[in-house]
């Protein structure tokens, strides 16, 4: 599979917009893409097939959504991989009692006491 290297026009292009702050502070940028196939090319003398994709929006992420969208990259990961996965509202249950333990002594705490007992 390839991906065409050019940016959707208009509104479905948010990117172009922050590349002065990315060729400032050469930072990633975490985005979320939509693909569809723009071609299948095809070798006649073997039959293989590929598929040239385009992208047809594409947005960088906010901060405070990097958090969820990591978990849901390393959630497909480990589907396609195989790997055994938790259910997404289990993972939120137990990182939330594992932000609540003091972990110096075992106490539950509110969330503020709980970051005070990690530092």
């Amino acid at each position: 599979m390839k991906i065409q290297g050019r940016l959707p026009s208009g509104d479905r292009d948010g990117l172009t917009a922050l590349e002065p702050a990315v060729t400032k502070n050469r930072s990633p940028l975490v985005a979320i893409v939509i693909l569809d196939p723009k071609r299948i090319d095809e070798d006649v003398d073997t039959g293989h097939r590929e598929a040239v994709m385009r992208i047809r929006s594409i947005e960088a992420l906010l901060p405070d959504d990097l958090d969820a969208a990591m978990r849901l990259l390393r959630r497909a990961f480990e589907h396609r991989t195989g790997a055994v996965t938790l259910p997404i509202d289990l993972e939120d249950e137990l990182r939330d009692v594992f932000t609540s333990v003091n972990f110096d002594t075992g106490e539950v705490v509110e969330d503020d006491d709980a970051a005070e007992g990690e530092a």
